[in-house]
Formats: structure tokens, sequence, C-alpha cells
């Protein structure tokens, strides 16, 4: 059975809030897109899903600010005292000042709050009590803004008893390099073009078979498609849609590179699956990705805009498998030091501590 991709934003807001619950706290979700509790993962969180089932109702409610709306009335009339709130997403960040709301903390994943910026999320942003962003490069975003506020990195995690390395080695060739992500056109930035239009010079620098695995779905995906039969590597090019969370645990393992040189990542926590599987990782030097992948350690940072630079760096792994390994080793180490629950725990109870 397929199962529905779930993006950056919805693991970073399901492991906060399972860790919260860890420390002892009782935790309540808002949710604006589901309209109940039927999502998977959560265990015992309680989960308020605010959309309408009726799909007409739910394609007006998609309008961005009715959502907002929706989450102040509900927040406006909720009879209870949070002690904590995060707002996982800066645009809802207003409907909790207009609220009344003074004591919750506002994650910055990235892309969001790179842009120009709004009144209404200016507004939210600068009356939030604590500011929490999610890599150096979207922290250093925030404090071009409000220099005075309070500004914490809580990093994304991973479940190191689910993505592990492989027990054996996949046996070569064909080289396979990965990529996971949703193929939306908002989302173009993540470099699938890229990679595809450079596997032949890649393949060429081999003189051995070489595959890319895409993992992921969307509206971009038939322009992708177009592309690598425009560029001759169809047959090599493995549109995989979505899959389940059990795949795609086996598909990290099966890849020889985890690749994503994206030129708009807030961080990227695919880099961090695929290092905790001990893959080499080619992560971009731009945005919040510098911050996933340490260049020369865990992985390799490349120029989004260097064709050179991504065909050299895929061929140097390919070429030195040990130096592959070496990395793909020092990936998970620092994974299991860095990014794991026990670390987020940490880093809560220092943020909370603060208070």
């Amino acid at each position: 059975m397929q199962a529905q991709l779930i993006g950056g934003l919805e693991t970073y807001c399901r492991d906060l809030a399972l860790a919260l619950r860890d420390m002892g706290h009782s935790v309540e979700v808002i949710s604006v897109l589901e309209p109940s509790q039927a999502v998977s993962g959560w265990g015992d969180i309680a989960i308020r899903g605010l959309a309408p089932t009726n799909h007409t109702l739910f394609r007006l409610y998609m309008h961005i600010w009715t959502m907002w709306l929706t989450v102040y009335l509900y927040l406006l009339h909720r009879q209870i005292r949070y002690d904590y709130v995060f707002i996982m997403h800066p645009f809802a960040a207003y409907s909790a000042y207009q609220a009344g709301l003074r004591n919750y903390y506002v994650c910055n994943y990235g892309i969001e709050v790179w842009g120009e910026w709004s009144e209404r999320l200016t507004i939210g942003l600068k009356n939030a009590y604590h500011l929490i962003a999610i890599s150096q490069h979207t922290r250093s975003v925030l404090v071009e803004h409000f220099s005075d506020k309070k500004i914490s990195i809580i990093y994304p995690i991973v479940d190191i008893t689910k993505f592990v390395p492989p027990k054996i080695t996949r046996r070569v060739p064909p080289y396979v390099l990965l990529t996971v992500g949703r193929l939306v056109t908002t989302e173009a930035y993540k470099g699938h073009e890229k990679i595809i239009r450079n596997l032949n010079r890649i393949q060429e620098h081999l003189e051995l078979e070489v595959e890319y695995w895409i993992v992921g779905d969307g509206d971009d995906r038939s322009r992708l498609e177009q592309i690598a039969r425009d560029s001759a590597v169809l047959d090599r090019v493995k549109f995989l849609g979505r899959v389940s969370s059990e795949q795609l645990v086996l598909l990290y393992q099966e890849c020889n590179i985890f690749i994503m040189p994206s030129s708009g990542e807030g961080f990227g926590i695919v880099y961090l699956e695929a290092g905790a599987c001990a893959k080499p990782v080619i992560g971009s030097i731009v945005g919040g990705a510098t911050d996933a992948v340490q260049d020369g350690v865990t992985g390799l940072c490349v120029d989004p805009q260097s064709d050179d630079m991504l065909v050299n760096s895929v061929t140097e792994l390919l070429l030195k498998p040990d130096y592959a390994y070496h990395l793909g080793k020092a990936g998970r180490a620092r994974i299991e030091h860095s990014f794991s629950r026990d670390s987020l725990i940490r880093s809560l109870e220092t943020l909370l501590g603060k208070r």
C-alpha cells in the first residue's frame, strides 16, 4: 500500500509534540489541514482537526487567510489555559496574537520567512514570546528583522531506531542516486531537474550504469518526466511515487548516494534520514542544508548552479567507495549524537527553562 510522503514541517511538528509528551506535558495538537483525529504516527496525542469534511467547503477553506481566521476563532473561544503554545507555521502567529495569546513560540522552518514579509506576518512574529529556527540560515534571516528578540535553534530529528544502516551492501552496478521530496512546482528548487540533465555526464565519467531514483509525487512530476525523456535517460530515472515508511527506509539503504542539491532548503530532514542509514549525502552550499550536511565530514555540499561541481562530486563518491563509506559512517554517528529524540528533549528543556 502506498502512503502519503510526510513533509518536513509535518514531521518536525510531530516530533516536537511527541518530545513534549515524553517530557511529561499534556499535549494538544490543533491541525488546520485535518478534519479529524485520523492521523497516524501521533500515538496518544489529541489532535483537533479544524478543516471541514465537505469537499467544496474544504476548497474554499484552503485559502490561507480563511485557515488562519479559523485558528483565531478556535483559540479565541477555547476555554483552556495553555502553559506553552508552539505555532508551527509563521503565518498562524498572527491568529494567536489576535486571539490574545502572549506566551507563544513560533517555529520558523525556512522558506516561509525568506521572501517578502506581510504586515500580518511581521506582527505575529514581533509579538511572539520566543522565535525558533530550524537552522543557522533561518535564524540569520530572523535576526535581520528582529535583532532584539530571543531566537533559538531547535534542529529536526530522525528516529534512529527506524532509519538504520543496511545489513549488507548492495551489489553494483547499477549505481543508484536517490532523492526524496514532493514533486510540486513550488518546490522545484530541490534540484531534481539538474540531476536528470547531468545523468548522462555522470555515467560517461564512470563508464558504468547509473540510475536515479525519485521518491515523491506532485504536479511537477510530468515536467520532470519530459525532461528525462528529452535527455534520453527516462529508462534510468525511476519515478517511484509515494511510498510507505517501511519502503522509504529500504530505498535509503539501497542507494549509493543520497542527493538533493537544493537552492532553497530550510533544513532538509531527508538529509538526516539518509545519514542515519549511513549513506553519504550530497547537499547544497546555500540555505539550511549546510546545517544538515557537514561538507567533507558526512557528505559533500555543492553549488546548486554548478553542473561541473555536481558531476564531480557524484563521480568522486562512486569511484572512491571507501571515502563514501567513511562519510556515511560519520553521518550516522553525528545523527545519533545531535539529531535524535534525546537531543531534541535536551533542546526543549533548555528552551523552556529560559522562561
